[in-house]
């Protein structure tokens, strides 16, 4: 009988510990950047921008209000982009991170705009927003750490001419329509 109780007492002990160490872990924040794949003509002129919410912000454990970190940063030298929004505003940079900060309290999102250019060569290349607690990029979950990462791709062909297909198929018709009405 002295086993049984204590192994009951073991069991008991560890759910307890289990349970402890789950609410003490912070739920990371998410980083959400819209659109995925980013699509951008990749021209070398044409700036596209999107839109990169910051939610689940781990208020609890990190206090309320609290300094908290946005940088962005890509994996081709050809490819160049910023973050603006909250008073942030990192200026342009491509493989080197760049960032600001921002305060972020009382359990509110955080909306930002990417703003994405490049030449052709950096078409499928990367592009990674992370956000975290502190003033500088910590890729620590204990800094609440969260990140989003997207393709960056030309549009194809289709994504062009289907709807320009359908914009001359639709004048046509409604210039046939009037000539018909006029005779």
């Amino acid at each position: 009988m002295k086993i049984e109780k204590t192994t009951i007492v073991f069991v008991i002990s560890i759910a307890l510990l289990t349970v402890m160490a789950g609410t003490a872990m912070a739920m990371p924040a998410t980083v959400n950047i819209a659109d995925n794949p980013i699509i951008n003509p990749l021209d070398g002129t044409t700036v596209t921008t999107h839109t990169v919410t910051v939610s689940d912000i781990d208020y609890g454990n990190l206090g309320n209000p609290q300094t908290r970190y946005i940088s962005v940063i890509t994996d081709d030298p050809n490819l160049q982009v910023k973050i603006t929004g909250n008073d942030v505003d990192t200026g342009w940079t491509s493989t080197t991170r760049a960032g600001g900060t921002y305060t972020a309290s009382g359990g509110s999102d955080y909306t930002f705009t990417l703003y994405v250019k490049g030449s052709a060569s950096a078409d499928g290349s990367h592009v990674t927003v992370s956000d975290n607690e502190g003033t500088s990029y910590d890729p620590d979950a204990s800094a609440d750490c969260a990140s989003a990462t997207r393709p960056v791709n030309i549009p194809e062909f289709a994504t062009i001419a289907l709807p320009l297909a359908a914009t001359i198929g639709l004048f046509i018709y409604f210039d046939s329509r009037r000539k018909r009405e006029e005779e």
